[in-house]
């Protein structure tokens, strides 16, 4: 017997060291293509472990010329962060953000912890960015909302185990 590609999905999920309880897979099924929807549900599940089993189980066929998605045979993974966890994730940092957040002004970093700082937009006056000291980088995207903010920091601690100072 075959195995279906949510098996394989599964399986690598299983092999990796996680149940159906604590990420969880979805099929979406349609005609020509199949999506799938990885839910992490345990807040101890290792989110870059489940982000790159996610990359890995991904197959889209793209025009050579143009970059165009070519439809039939792709396989879509989306990855979602269940509600509980994403609020047992964002905890962590949350106390920290918020205290940065208030401390912030305009056109200054101010850390979060030894790795990231924050800075207000200059456009937006509660527009956030953050600033990874470990990476050497910024994060691609602004923040508005300390949830979110704290939950993206929870992600990239994570993927280097950074202990949460406070």
């Amino acid at each position: 017997m075959e195995t279906t590609r949510k098996q394989k999905l599964v399986n690598l999920l299983k092999e990796a060291g996680y149940n159906q309880r604590q990420v969880s897979v979805r099929e979406n099924p349609s005609s020509l293509e199949w999506s799938f929807a990885v839910t992490i549900r345990d807040e101890k599940v290792n989110y870059k472990t489940v982000q790159d089993i996610v990359k890995k189980s991904r197959s889209i066929d793209r025009c050579h010329a143009s970059g165009e998605i070519l439809s039939g045979g792709n396989t879509y993974v989306w990855l979602y962060i269940s509600d509980r966890v994403q609020l047992i994730w964002a905890a962590k940092y949350l106390p920290l953000v918020t205290k940065a957040m208030q401390e912030c002004v305009q056109g200054r970093y101010t850390a979060i912890d030894d790795r990231f700082q924050i800075t207000r937009g200059y456009m937006h006056e509660n527009r956030f960015e953050i600033y990874d000291n470990l990476a050497d980088n910024r994060f691609p995207q602004m923040y508005y909302q300390p949830e979110a903010m704290a939950m993206d920091l929870f992600i990239a601690s994570q993927q280097n185990q950074t202990v949460v100072s406070e």
